[in-house]
């Protein structure tokens, strides 16, 4: 497991060296502990809303989940209902994290009805590594 060092200023300040780090796991261990293949792509969705819908870039891709990158950040009152891809059906989805223009969504179906959905709009070798 690969570890990346790096200081929180609230540490810092109340420990005597200043120089203190945190250890928070790397990109790599978080793979690990999928259970799902995650894989990169760039599709075009659109985020639904109660009232409109947003367009948004699938960036990297799980049956469980998925990272978007919208036209705007998403406002506290907007209440993210599903994702809708160009031939698919609205997939419900819940917000996971968010990061200005970027979001983390996973879905509420099971990854095996995922699966179903999703399969003919993505590529053979999506999950390879």
């Amino acid at each position: 497991m690969q570890y990346t060092s790096v200081c929180i200023p609230e540490v810092a300040e109340t420990s005597k060296a200043s120089a203190e780090s945190v250890f928070l796991m790397s990109e790599t261990s978080v793979q690990e502990r999928r259970n799902h293949p995650r894989g990169t792509v760039l599709l075009s969705g659109s985020v639904r809303f109660p009232e409109h819908h947003l367009d948004c870039a699938v960036l990297d891709i799980s049956f469980t989940g998925a990272k978007l990158e919208l036209d705007r950040p998403l406002e506290p009152q907007d209440e993210v209902e599903g994702l809708r891809f160009s031939q698919s059906e609205v997939m419900p989805v819940e917000v996971a994290w968010k990061d200005g223009v970027f979001i983390g969504i996973h879905f509420r179906e099971s990854p095996e009805t995922v699966a179903l959905i999703l399969e003919p709009l993505l590529p053979e070798d999506c999950f390879s590594r």
